[in-house]
């Protein structure tokens, strides 16, 4: 049982699970649509790798578009990865998905990535 069952409102967990599914699967649609329906060339950037390697991840980007900035420009890019907003990062005391949910989003996550496969195969 989550977690997520124990919060005040037990109604809040139908619209979450509901919100889950139907967010995950949007989620899917958009990225196959453009791996399966672009016939152009696509750079596919996971965030994570963004997050972890923000300088490589953008000259990758700029690599594949072909363009180039200067050095005060990346350098100011990587100072202020984190926005202007820097909003204050706060996890959650439990986690919100449940053992359904998250079977459920990897196997979207495994969609994806199948049809990323596909298309550089």
């Amino acid at each position: 049982m989550s977690v997520f069952l124990g919060v005040r409102h037990w109604h809040y967990y139908i619209d979450w699970a509901s919100f889950v599914a139907q967010k995950g699967k949007s989620w899917t649609e958009t990225n196959l649509d453009w791996i399966e329906g672009f016939e152009g060339p696509l750079a596919i950037t996971l965030y994570a790798n963004l997050v972890a390697n923000t300088s490589a991840e953008l000259g990758s980007l700029l690599t594949f578009l072909d363009e180039t900035v200067e050095e005060e420009v990346a350098r100011c890019v990587e100072r202020n990865k984190e926005g202007i907003y820097r909003r204050r990062k706060r996890g959650l005391p439990f986690n919100p998905f449940t053992p359904k949910m998250e079977r459920f989003l990897a196997a979207q996550e495994r969609i994806v990535e199948g049809a990323i496969a596909r298309r550089y195969a």
